[in-house]
């Protein structure tokens, strides 16, 4: 099975290859023949790609080429076995820790006080001129002022947050983690989605729970963030004097059986709005991040299947080193379909390269997509984007649902059109092995792209945490 395969994708075997996966396998026994193919694959893309043999990446990778290796099955029985953090867990995920280290934290963070905080509702160009910058100077305060200005234009961005949270962050970004950028404004904006942030006190606190559980590289999940901003709505100097056990912060999730994580988190709810759908398609790349890194803390067989193909995916996800080869981006995102089943969005992004001279800046974008619901089966879209033209065509399972795209495909086309994009061209067709090829997808997809790769081509993984 090993050279019959390895000499279809016309991959050189060399001997250290063959010595990993011969340790792999006898350390791994008792597997099956769909799961050896998955293996062999794995092999061939740390082959293909230069990556370093280990257990790890291969249990990542063998999760995303097993044709039963989809996501969303396994949140859904995740999500489905009240996923609560067992002391056991719990003392993983706080492992790295040390309790002073805690403290100390937790008291540096709490004096972020509501002293001198800007007015609400003043415009952000009248607050960088109003922040009390003259207090401190530039190195204590670990932020230059040209910084103030970037985060606020990075603030203003998001809708969701109203202006007094803005001025909050804003006031305190010195004493704020650099890490509370972009990505973390994303799982703050998914958290106030989701929960009702009135007062000012409230604001301030979930500010702090964000910049503790960062400065201790801890994963910003919502029952996390929670937990830990009653912390900061309570005396906290009380709190710390009574904290003897790391424990302790999280002791609400460990003794009251809360979920680790919440529906929320797990998929993109499509019964919302097209813009919270937007938005949270944007947020999912970080939340992805952040149940990895969760995942990886506190270990657990369920949980490491999840970390395992998560991290496949992050693995599948390559960008070429040559600025004249196209991006290629392949997918999963989990999403939220009525009675909050979870289904799968399979996505392939690939960026053509324009010849022409006319057209040199302008970017061109082939997307595909499989999507299936319960009541009209699944979907495959190809839609070509170049510029703001967009050719499109849909493959389905039945007549039925071929006849449902086209009734509701005017309203479609006038979305676009608002937002200025034309199309040129739509088709609709029936595909009856749909089925078969979305089991396959990443297999298809990947494989693919390796064998077609040239001897000059490289691969370089991306934002792979582990």
């Amino acid at each position: 099975m090993l050279l019959d395969s390895w000499a279809k994708m016309e991959i050189p075997l060399t001997e250290k290859t063959v010595a990993n996966l011969l340790q792999y396998l006898e350390t791994n026994p008792n597997i099956n023949n769909n799961e050896k193919m998955a293996i062999i694959k794995a092999f061939a893309f740390l082959e293909i790609n230069g990556l370093p043999y280990s257990e790890k990446l291969i249990n990542a990778l063998r999760s995303v080429f097993n044709n039963n290796g989809n996501l969303s099955p396994l949140l859904e029985e995740f999500l489905a076995s009240n996923n609560s953090l067992s002391l056991g867990q719990l003392n993983n995920l706080l492992s790295q820790l040390n309790l002073n280290e805690i403290k100390d934290s937790i008291i540096n963070i709490d004096t972020l006080s509501q002293q001198n905080l800007p007015i609400a509702n003043q415009q952000p160009a009248v607050l960088n001129s109003k922040l009390d910058l003259k207090t401190q100077t530039a190195a204590e305060q670990n932020v230059k002022p040209e910084n103030i200005n970037l985060f606020s234009q990075l603030l203003n961005k998001y809708d969701n947050l109203d202006q007094e949270l803005k001025n909050i962050i804003l006031s305190k970004s010195n004493n704020l983690n650099q890490n509370f950028n972009q990505n973390t404004v994303k799982v703050l904006i998914n958290f106030i989605n989701h929960n009702n942030i009135e007062s000012t006190s409230e604001k301030i606190s979930l500010i702090k729970a964000f910049a503790f559980l960062e400065n201790n590289q801890l994963p910003l999940t919502e029952n996390l963030i929670k937990e830990i901003k009653g912390h900061f709505e309570q005396n906290i100097n009380q709190f710390t004097e009574n904290l003897k056990d790391k424990a302790q912060i999280f002791a609400n999730l460990n003794n009251n059986k809360f979920p680790l994580i919440s529906k929320n988190e797990s998929a993109v709810n499509l019964n919302s709005n097209v813009e919270q759908i937007a938005k949270s398609l944007a947020a999912q790349s970080e939340l992805s991040d952040q149940l990895l890194s969760l995942f990886n803390k506190i270990g657990g067989e369920n949980e490491e299947k999840i970390a395992n193909n998560l991290l496949g995916q992050k693995l599948v996800n390559l960008q070429q080193k040559s600025q004249n080869t196209p991006l290629i981006l392949a997918l999963e995102i989990p999403i939220q379909l009525k009675e909050n089943k979870l289904s799968s969005l399979m996505l392939k992004v690939v960026k053509e390269e324009n010849n022409s001279a006319k057209l040199k800046d302008k970017n061109s974008y082939n997307i595909s997509f499989i999507l299936e619901f319960e009541n009209i089966g699944p979907i495959k879209t190809k839609v070509n984007v170049n510029h703001k033209h967009i050719n499109t065509i849909f493959f389905t399972e039945s007549a039925e649902t071929a006849n449902l795209i086209k009734d509701r495909f005017e309203k479609l086309h006038l979305a676009l059109k608002e937002e200025g994009f034309t199309i040129n061209n739509v088709r609709i067709k029936n595909l009856n092995s749909l089925g078969e090829e979305k089991d396959d997808f990443f297999n298809k997809i990947i494989l693919s792209e390796i064998n077609e790769i040239d001897k000059e081509g490289h691969y370089t993984h991306i934002d792979i945490k582990i």
